[in-house]
């Protein structure tokens, strides 16, 4: 179950499973999946949407799902959906914990060696005008 599409968009069990609010019950089933899964598998996209779960959690701001999945595979936080990777996404919807969560696991290197947002600068402009846009400028 875990490996096959189970909509009619062609999501994955984890893709939808993180739509559902963050309670205990669902962070547990949360890391249950996860568990089941190899690192690679949590880099799927959706066929339709074209995101990973990882993507979708960070831009609904379920930040316990998003951990979960990325202390499993740690690439997730460079995997952009729509364009744009999951820091911006949450920045852009207004997810101020789940964006300083995001924002702490960079890596601190002036060269990253992944096509993340720090190696885009219109993405670092995005991400900035999408922070001050939902309020968390000089918070």
């Amino acid at each position: 179950m875990v490996r096959t599409n189970i909509s009619s968009n062609h999501d994955r069990l984890l893709h939808m499973a993180v739509t559902a609010t963050e309670t205990k019950l669902t962070i547990n089933f949360v890391d249950n999946l996860v568990k089941l899964m190899t690192p690679k598998e949590l880099q799927i996209k959706g066929k339709w949407r074209r995101h990973t779960a990882f993507w979708i959690a960070c831009s609904l701001g379920k930040l316990e799902m998003a951990k979960i999945m990325y202390h499993k595979n740690y690439l997730l936080l460079h995997i952009e959906g729509d364009g744009c990777p999951p820091l911006t996404i949450a920045a852009k919807n207004g997810h101020h914990s789940t964006l300083k969560w995001l924002y702490s696991m960079l890596p601190i290197t002036p060269n990253p060696p992944f096509n993340s947002w720090m190696g885009s600068p219109f993405m670092k402009h995005v991400t900035i005008l999408n922070c001050v846009g939902s309020g968390f400028y000089g918070k």
